[in-house]
């Protein structure tokens, strides 16, 4: 006789398998995935509530750029869109510049867009807010929480990237606006602990993501190993391209990724990214106990590194400390509430614990999610 949660299993399977390669990824970076302090973002565009286009290079024309990466279904956003707002009031005057993206969808229907417009009429937004079209920014910068912030300098290079919602995270943000705007002694965060990389590796990184948003990843792949050639300093492109070959999830493709993450991981040991991808590696050539200890360094390094946190939870799934295992779903959930993986790691989890009820719920909403009907 099946087990109560295996019929919906068996659905949520055959789901990922006809229709998952059709829907768009979860916004996947330690605060980003592909971003980070020091690094010029790609270029992107934005769209505003009412239609008109924002391209980066005309938002970056101030001092500083803050971008919050939001969505109404995720409860912190309330917090970290009520803190923009409120710098949006004091700096706007010092060229502050603030836009809150939202990413409740890649694309937004009629019932969805009133849904973003109700919610900057409860929080009194006045800042500009924009919708990221098919998730392009969100993707390109690597989103994995909800909210997400990014602060630019005029050349458009990432001093400062917070994911999820703190007390300190909140500090921490007001103190890198005001030294960017020359108002404090404290010099920015991107100068002290980003690596600058060299200009023609950096140009090989952005075009490699632009072929990835459209759907070119062979083009990509040669652009980050040339960047990784340019750079032999720079972790970054090791790391991409890890994560793109984990895609093809075995194979020779699994045992290239783990030696690029390797590389990766000896060149920036602190890079959060790369030690998830090594351990996600790990996981996926069935080596728990390998993929353990970097798996919870990550996580130790940044709780809110979504990938890094459901990386771990699967390890302790996996090592039968099942409400350890729990307790770090939830946290992971409470960043991305819509991650269809993250629901089925904890429905499985759940499933093994004997907890079938719990289990077949977090499957059927799997599903929902995948299937863009939650």
């Amino acid at each position: 006789m099946a087990r109560p949660g295996m019929s919906c299993r068996n659905q949520l399977l055959t789901a990922v398998l006809t229709v998952g390669v059709l829907l768009p990824a979860t916004p996947a970076t330690a605060s980003f995935k592909y971003l980070k302090p020091g690094m010029e973002a790609a270029e992107f565009t934005l769209r505003t509530l009412d239609d008109q286009e924002l391209a980066l290079a005309d938002l970056r024309q101030g001092p500083a750029l803050l971008l919050v990466f939001w969505a109404t279904w995720s409860p912190k956003s309330e917090f970290a869109l009520r803190e923009a707002q409120a710098l949006h009031e004091r700096f706007a005057g010092a060229k502050l510049r603030v836009v809150a993206v939202n990413i409740d969808r890649p694309e937004m229907g009629l019932q969805e867009r009133a849904g973003v417009e109700k919610a900057v009429r409860d929080f009194g937004l006045t800042m500009t807010v924009a919708l990221d079209p098919g998730f392009a920014a969100a993707s390109s910068i690597g989103v994995v929480a909800n909210p997400s912030c990014a602060l630019f300098d005029t050349r458009g290079v990432l001093v400062w990237d917070g994911a999820g919602w703190s007390r300190s995270m909140q500090e921490s943000l007001r103190e890198q606006v005001e030294g960017l705007l020359g108002l404090r002694e404290t010099p920015t965060a991107g100068a002290a602990k980003g690596h600058r990389p060299e200009h023609k590796a950096l140009l090989s990184y952005n075009l490699a993501r632009t072929f990835l948003r459209q759907g070119n990843p062979g083009k990509a792949r040669d652009l980050l190993e040339s960047a990784a050639q340019a750079d032999q300093a720079w972790s970054a492109p090791r790391t991409l391209l890890g994560h793109l070959l984990l895609q093809q999830a075995g194979g020779r493709g699994l045992a290239q990724a783990e030696a690029l993450f390797r590389e990766a991981v000896a060149i920036d040991p602190g890079d959060v990214s790369a030690l998830t991808g090594l351990g996600e590696a790990l996981l996926l050539a069935n080596r728990v106990e390998d993929a353990a200890p970097f798996l919870q360094k990550a996580h130790e390094l940044d709780p809110s590194f979504t990938p890094a946190v459901a990386g771990y939870a699967r390890v302790l799934a996996h090592q039968g400390r099942a409400a350890e295992a729990l307790t770090l779903y939830a946290a992971a959930l409470e960043l991305n509430p819509r991650d269809a993986a993250i629901l089925m790691g904890r429905a499985e989890c759940r499933e093994a614990a004997g907890s079938l009820a719990d289990a077949t719920a977090d499957y059927r909403l799997a599903l929902e999610v995948l299937l863009g009907v939650h």
